[in-house]
């Protein structure tokens, strides 16, 4: 399997690990081919954090692993319910041929024989739901989720002496506990390249001060002498802490990236551990 479908598999996984209460065994999830990591459907709050992967082989991986035990194509998890009559009369007539979770998770007795798995729809609209690419509600096997993200953490090898390593554009963090986490960059072209504008500038020097000319300069450097305004840089930057920095909980505070206005200079600094 390729580094790359690895790594995203294993963003995925521990995202979801997160999400997880310590006494269940299973629990069924919503996952998307998304941007961000996890994610919200406005206008349906009754569908729970969904959580996004960006490759095709990244869920046929985690089912290969155990990890997905069952997945429901095209439909959002909403909860457990108890099966009912009305229930029954007003399922849409795709979702019995599409539901690949609930006999599994009978089987295995994550719910009971009079209960339902309920997806969303709406009876008064016929079935009226959000659509994104490539999303299902997967059955995942917590046991087999942890021992995924402990393998596969265990992979990448962060040199000793040091908290962090950037490598195929994802920069990796030693946790207290041994464990891996990563800012994962790679699916966003001009965000990376960004980002590796000013790593590049901080791993030379790290002094962790940057005049916009000097950051300007060292983006063509690296980039064929591609052209990028100083707003543009901005732009991409205040788009990058909501959407890759803040959703890392456990190591949103590895690195400081704004821009000191009183100063006029951007302020990049990565630190090894956590404050």
């Amino acid at each position: 399997m390729e580094e790359n479908v690895i790594q995203d598999a294993l963003r995925l996984a521990k995202n979801i690990l997160k999400s997880l209460l310590p006494n269940k065994k299973r629990d069924i999830v919503n996952i998307a081919f998304h941007d961000k990591d996890t994610f919200y459907l406005e206008e349906y709050a009754s569908i729970p954090q969904s959580f996004g992967y960006k490759l095709d082989n990244t869920i046929i991986f985690l089912e290969q692993n155990g990890v997905i035990e069952g997945k429901t194509i095209g439909w959002w998890y909403v909860g457990i319910m108890k099966m009912s009559s009305y229930l029954r009369r007003n399922l849409p007539d795709d979702l019995s041929m599409d539901d690949n979770i609930s006999e599994i998770a009978r089987e295995k007795g994550f719910i009971d024989k009079d209960e339902a798995i309920q997806y969303y729809y709406n009876v008064s609209k016929k079935d009226d739901r959000p659509k994104i690419d490539r999303q299902a509600a997967v059955l995942i096997n917590k046991k087999a989720l942890e021992e995924f993200c402990k393998k596969f953490t265990n992979n990448i090898q962060i040199p000793e002496g040091m908290g962090y390593l950037y490598n195929n554009g994802q920069l990796f963090f030693r946790l207290v506990d041994g464990s891996i986490d990563s800012f994962n960059f790679s699916g966003a072209k001009i965000s990376r390249k960004v980002f590796e504008t000013f790593f590049n500038l901080w791993r030379k020097d790290g002094v962790g001060t940057y005049k916009k000319n000097e950051i300007i300069k060292e983006y063509k450097k690296f980039f064929n002498n591609e052209d990028i305004s100083a707003n543009r840089i901005g732009e991409i930057v205040s788009n990058i802490r909501p959407s890759i920095i803040k959703p890392k909980v456990l190591i949103s505070d590895r690195i400081e990236w704004r821009f000191d206005r009183k100063n006029d200079q951007w302020i990049f600094k990565i630190s090894p551990m956590s404050h």
